[in-house]
This record gives structure tokens, C-alpha cells and sequence, in this order.
């Protein structure tokens, strides 16, 4: 895809870069739907709508999900592309699926970010803290902030605090072993 070098104020610039970040896109991103939406040009390819998926799914979830074979829905003059788990061990799962206006480029979930992602959770074979210990984990923590902490608490919240961190590193370790692409190591 040809690229193009553009030299913008600063002050264009800065409200780029706050859209951008409202909308959860790159600046990039945010350019080129624009310019779609402006020109009237449309997606035409799998390859297109795929590219469009994969970068909203990246910025929304990383690399636990990516986007399946689109089909086009000429009817509706819609792309569908299926969400599924991002795994080298074993057949994905389906997650969900996002759906891309051929005409503007613009995406739109057939199901919430947030549902797709405890799909993929589980699918993946992930747990959490039970909902009492995260409820008072965040209790704690909002106490912390506004006041100094008994020594039974700060205890307690250095316990919960342990509990969490195992989970997540646990949860990590079964990632690295199904994950198609392998994040590369914080330095």
C-alpha cells in the first residue's frame, strides 16, 4: 500500500492526536478512514477489510484475538469478519465477529469488545481472583488513597496483592503456551 509523508501544524497535530486517542486509533488510522469517508473510496478486498480488522482488534484487545476470513455481504454492502482466539497449539475459537462498511471503512461490533474478550478468556483457560477478593482488593486499594492503612489491612492487601500477582502470572504462562504470536520480552 503506497505511503504518503504529510507535514501538519502543531495545532492540527494535537486535536489529530486527541481524536485519535478518543477513538482508540492510531493517528494513521484516523487519517485514513477520514480520507475514505471524504473521497467516497471504498473497501474492496478481503485483504482491506481484514488489515482494518486486525488493527482495531490489535489496539482492543492486543494479541489475544485476530480477525478470520472475511466474506462481503453484498446486500448489505457490508464485510463480515469472524474474531477468533489467536492460538498456535490447537483450532481457534470463534469469539465473535466485526463488521466493516464498504463504503466508508468504518467498523462496527456485532458483539461488545468486553464479551469477546471473556470468550477468549476462557477459551484460552484463564482465570481471575474470585469476585470477593477483587471487590476487596479495590477497597483496600481506595483506602490506601485516602488514608493510612491499619497493619491488619496492609497485610491483607499485600496477601491479595500476592494472590493477583500469581494469578497473572500464571494466566501469562498459559498464554505464551497457545498465543500465535509470541510477545516479545519486556528488557
Amino acid at each position: 500500500m503506497p505511503q504518503v509523508l504529510l507535514d501538519l501544524p502543531e495545532d492540527t497535530y494535537q486535536r489529530l492526536k486527541e481524536q485519535a486517542q478518543l477513538t482508540h486509533l492510531s493517528i494513521q488510522e484516523l487519517l485514513r478512514r477520514q480520507i475514505i469517508r471524504d473521497f467516497g473510496f471504498s473497501i474492496n478486498t478481503a485483504r482491506q477489510a481484514k488489515q482494518i480488522a486486525e488493527e482495531w482488534l490489535h489496539a482492543h484487545a492486543g494479541l489475544l484475538l485476530k480477525a478470520g476470513r472475511p466474506t462481503f455481504e453484498e446486500e448489505k454492502q457490508v464485510w463480515r469478519i469472524p474474531v477468533i482466539t489467536n492460538v498456535r497449539s490447537r483450532e481457534p475459537d470463534l469469539v465473535g465477529e466485526v463488521h466493516i462498511d464498504a463504503q466508508t471503512g468504518h467498523l462496527f461490533e456485532s458483539e461488545d469488545t468486553m464479551e469477546m474478550l471473556e470468550k477468549a478468556r476462557k477459551s484460552y483457560g484463564l482465570s481471575r481472583i474470585k469476585a470477593e477478593q477483587q471487590s476487596r482488593l479495590n477497597e483496600l486499594l481506595e483506602l490506601n488513597r485516602t488514608r493510612k492503612l491499619t497493619t491488619q489491612e496492609e497485610e491483607e492487601l499485600d496477601l491479595l496483592i500476592q494472590q493477583a500477582q500469581e494469578q497473572t502470572d500464571a494466566n501469562i504462562e498459559k498464554l505464551a503456551n497457545v498465543l500465535s504470536t509470541r510477545p516479545k520480552p519486556l528488557v
